[in-house]
This record gives C-alpha cells, sequence and structure tokens, in this order.
C-alpha cells in the first residue's frame, strides 16, 4: 500500500528507460538502517528510489521480452495455413459447381415434348375440324422434331462455346448466330446443306457392322453430275473405311469426295450400272496422302482421282472441324453438293442411289 502511494506521488516519467541490451542481469537493494548516520546523505531519496523502482520494472518488462524474429515466424506461419486453407476451400467450391452443373445437364437430356393424342369424345369430327388436327399434328411433330434436335444448356451453352458458333443458352437451349451454322440446332447450314444427325434411308454408316449415328444433308442437284460427299476426321482402329454404292444411276455419272483431316485408306465398291465420273479426295494433315481402290463389279471407264490440300469436317464441328469451310469449298470448286454423309470413325458407309429423291431435303 505504501509503495502505491509513492508510485503515485512520485509518478515521473521516464527518459533514460533502457533497452534489452542496457538491462542489468541483477536488481540489488540497499538497507539504510544499518549504515552509520553521517553516510545517510548517500542514500537515496524518496523520489529517486521510486525513479529507480520504475527503470528495474522496464527493465525485467525489456529482459522477459520474446525476441521480435521469433513473433515474425508466427506471422508467417499463421499466413502460410490461412493460404492453404483459402485455397482447399476455394477449389472444393468450383469442384462442387462443375459437379452440381453436370448432374444438371445430364438431368436435362430428356424427351423436350410429348404430345398427349386423344380420341375425341364423340368419336366423329366433321371433314374441316379432321383436316384441321391433322394439320395441327404435323405442325407439333415439325416442331416435336426440330426441338428434339436442340442442344439443351444452362446459363452457358458449354457444348458450343467455341467463338465461331456465337452461341447463347436462351429459354434451355442453345442458339448459335455464327455464320454458317444453323440457329436451332448449331449444326452447319450453308450452301443449301442442312446438316442434321437423324437416321435417313439412303445412308448409313456403321463399326463393325453395327449402325452408329452420323451427320447428312441432301438436297436437289442444280446441274450437272450428282455430288456425294463423304466425310471422316481418320482411321480410328480401323485398316480402311468402305463405301458401298448401290443402285444405278439416274442421271450422268457421279461424283465421290472424300474428306478426311488425317490420311485414309478409302475402299469404294459399286453395283453394276453406277458410273463414277470423277473422285475427289479431299485431306487437312500434310502427313502423307490418302489412297482409293475401286471394287466391286465396275464395268465403266476409270474415274479421274484427284487430291487437295483442305479444310475438313465430318458435320458436328465441337471438336474444331470446319465442316462450313469444307462444303463452301465444294459449291465453289466442284458444285452444289447432292448428299452428304459424315461421322468421326466409322469403317463402313452406304450409300442407296435409288432411295435418294431429286426433291430437297
Amino acid at each position: 500500500m505504501e509503495e502505491e502511494q509513492l508510485n503515485q506521488e512520485y509518478k515521473i516519467p521516464l527518459k533514460d528507460s533502457p533497452g534489452p541490451q542496457t538491462c542489468p542481469q541483477f536488481i540489488y537493494s540497499v538497507d539504510d538502517g544499518t549504515l552509520p548516520s553521517n553516510m545517510r546523505t548517500v542514500f537515496l531519496t524518496k523520489v529517486q528510489l521510486t525513479r529507480e523502482y520504475q527503470r528495474s520494472r522496464v527493465c525485467l518488462g525489456n529482459c522477459c521480452r520474446r525476441p521480435k524474429d521469433t513473433d515474425d515466424k508466427e506471422k508467417r506461419k499463421k499466413k502460410l495455413w490461412l493460404m492453404c486453407v483459402l485455397v482447399v476451400v476455394i477449389t472444393s467450391l468450383i469442384t462442387a459447381f462443375v459437379v452440381w452443373e453436370l448432374l444438371n445437364k445430364a438431368s436435362e437430356n430428356q424427351p423436350i415434348y410429348q404430345w398427349d393424342m386423344k380420341e375425341d369424345e364423340d368419336g366423329v369430327l366433321d371433314h374441316e375440324e379432321h383436316e384441321s388436327r391433322v394439320l395441327i399434328s404435323k405442325t407439333k411433330a415439325i416442331v416435336d422434331k426440330r426441338a428434339f434436335q436442340r442442344t439443351p444448356c444452362r446459363k452457358i451453352c458449354w457444348d458450343f462455346s467455341a467463338f465461331k458458333f456465337r452461341s447463347t443458352c436462351m429459354n434451355g437451349f442453345c442458339r448459335c448466330e455464327g455464320h454458317g451454322y444453323n440457329s436451332d440446332t448449331c449444326l452447319p447450314d450453308v450452301d443449301g446443306c442442312v446438316m442434321q444427325s437423324e437416321e435417313v434411308l439412303y445412308a448409313d454408316a456403321s463399326i463393325n457392322g453395327k449402325s452408329v449415328s452420323n451427320y447428312n444433308c441432301k438436297q436437289r442437284s442444280s446441274e450437272g453430275n450428282a455430288i456425294h460427299v463423304f466425310s471422316v476426321f481418320g482411321l480410328g482402329d480401323f485398316s480402311a473405311t468402305t463405301i458401298d454404292l448401290k443402285g444405278t444411276n439416274t442421271d450422268d455419272d457421279i461424283t465421290i469426295i472424300l474428306a478426311s483431316y488425317q490420311k485414309m485408306n478409302w475402299i469404294v465398291r459399286v453395283d453394276e450400272g453406277v458410273r463414277i465420273g470423277k473422285i475427289i479426295m479431299m485431306q487437312t494433315l500434310n502427313l502423307g496422302n490418302s489412297d482409293v481402290v475401286i471394287d466391286g463389279l465396275y464395268t465403266g471407264k476409270s474415274p479421274i482421282v484427284s487430291f487437295y490440300r483442305r479444310q475438313s469436317g465430318y458435320g458436328d464441328d465441337r471438336d474444331g472441324g470446319h465442316t462450313v469451310q469444307l462444303i463452301q469449298t465444294i459449291t465453289k470448286e466442284v458444285g452444289r453438293i447432292t448428299t452428304f454423309t459424315g461421322s468421326k470413325y466409322v469403317d463402313h458407309f452406304s450409300l442407296n442411289l435409288d432411295k435418294i429423291s431429286t426433291e430437297t431435303a
């Protein structure tokens, strides 16, 4: 109690407070009661005693303090742990978002329209009402067909995200405004060739005898020979890709165009009566030239075979193909395409010339 009173009474600011380097190793105290009276003038006054007491407290505080470099190391460790935690949290959030998007996309791949066709309650329709319902049914079928080819999306059209498609996600479906692409299907739509990916009667693509999906278009020939295009990316695991031309020619000799990105081995087999005037091979990759062999009951004169380095595509340009440029090149340098049949990897194409109508598809 007396000490606190002394501190309050003689509280003097310390201008010469010692640092850690000047701290004493020991602190001594002197009892003036044992000294002679004539030496008491050297004793500390109350003010001096208070000052020395404060100095000793500062010394002890500085000497017992932890080194500054130790504190810096602790701070750096805390910052490093904090950064690691942030990286783990951000990575987890991104992974969860990607999985969520994939699950939503998978759940959307289902039939888009389902028409409920019910019989009329009376069972009897007049002629006008019947015709009206038939027209509505046909319209619904067309809409349903177009909608089936559309690609579902969520906020962003990832399937056609390349700049050339200029795609947007509208009302849950991809819409493409890129030059040469159909706005609804995002497939090539140029020079009269409206690409689609559904089964047709006149053409087929297969692997080991099993039919696979292919991209095709058909239109009316303008003038001259019919032009039939077969396009692939490459051989894949096959030694060659065979093309069967069935039926007979209805007009003049036909022109066959064989397009690919990689080097190909083509085998063209024809029925009797099929006449081939030209075979044109177009290849993108500059690593050897593709080969072609004509097999079967071919009785006509040998066709003219030519080779070009051109951009190619098999109907779907999502993987970097250039089907639009290929069709434009053929239209400009050869003529208007009659049929186009393409697939990434196949070992067999089939084209029935008898089933190809002269009408536009």
